[in-house]
């Protein structure tokens, strides 16, 4: 038993000689330093949908404290009540404020503490000065949430709050407020094409003529030089929802084959037409 004694008296002391620091222990408060540090950071968001501070104010009297649950918080609470139908509720203003809060009480409990579901708490607090979310608060929280909604509100949350010097926007060929934003465009209507239908409804779609793939290829071109003089600083592929992100090489002479096939509604196979 003495042996033993001794051996783990040894054990403890080789443990402790081990933790032996190398390096000057950071001065108390260094928290809070390395906290004000990347709080200071300017940043470019490189992937926004957001709605134009415009739209935001000619719509403020619509929106009430179930905004701050768009988006992927949204989601969040689709999955945690595992009925679209059942949320899609929570946002229809036709219902009173308190009974759409009695639908989304016990999911909010649900999804609270996952990341999206914490971006509403954080909002109403760091934006709006409101502690909490529920029954007692979600009128007061409503009401900031409108009254905000007016001139300058985006500069004081993205370039002041949230310290954004730009954000790329990703909703398409449109127009974008230079302060803010510079903004990328899909192709995929292009690229994605399948079938005759889809080539004549991207003919209609920017009134021109499709009789073959050279005319495809021009009018490619022209929607992206169209996008190029609207600021496009950027092309964004969403492929990867629909197909792999595997692009092989093919022929003009393959290419065109195929398009003809499509062009003419006739069976072509799916590792043609990727």
């Amino acid at each position: 038993m003495r042996y033993i004694a001794v051996f783990y008296f040894m054990f403890l002391i080789t443990k402790v000689s081990a933790q032996v620091a190398i390096v000057d222990a950071p001065k108390p408060g260094y928290e809070e330093r390395i906290t004000a540090v990347v709080n200071d950071i300017r940043i470019i968001d490189t992937h926004e949908h957001l709605t134009s501070e415009e739209n935001r104010i000619k719509n403020a009297q619509k929106l009430d404290f179930t905004h701050l649950f768009r988006h992927y918080a949204k989601e969040d609470l689709i999955s945690a009540s595992n009925e679209k139908g059942l949320v899609e509720l929570i946002y229809n203003t036709d219902f009173p404020l308190k009974d759409r809060w009695e639908v989304l009480e016990p999911l909010y409990k649900s999804m609270r503490a996952t990341g999206y579901g914490r971006v509403p708490l954080i909002a109403a607090r760091e934006l709006y000065g409101v502690s909490e979310i529920n029954e007692t608060t979600i009128e007061e929280l409503s009401s900031k949430i409108r009254k905000a909604s007016k001139p300058g509100l985006y500069n004081r949350i993205l370039k002041e709050k949230a310290k954004i010097d730009l954000s790329i926007q990703d909703m398409g060929h449109q127009k974008f407020d230079p302060h803010f934003y510079r903004h990328v465009e899909r192709f995929n209507q292009f690229a994605l094409i399948s079938s005759g239908s889809e080539i004549q409804k991207l003919a209609k779609q920017y009134d021109v003529s499709i009789n073959s793939l050279e005319d495809y290829l021009q009018l490619l071109r022209t929607a992206f030089i169209d996008g190029v003089n609207s600021g496009m600083v950027g092309v964004k592929s969403a492929a990867a929802y629909l197909r792999i992100l595997k692009f092989e090489n093919v022929s003009e002479e393959k290419g065109e084959e195929v398009f003809e096939l499509l062009l003419n509604n006739l069976p072509a196979s799916s590792a043609d037409i990727k």
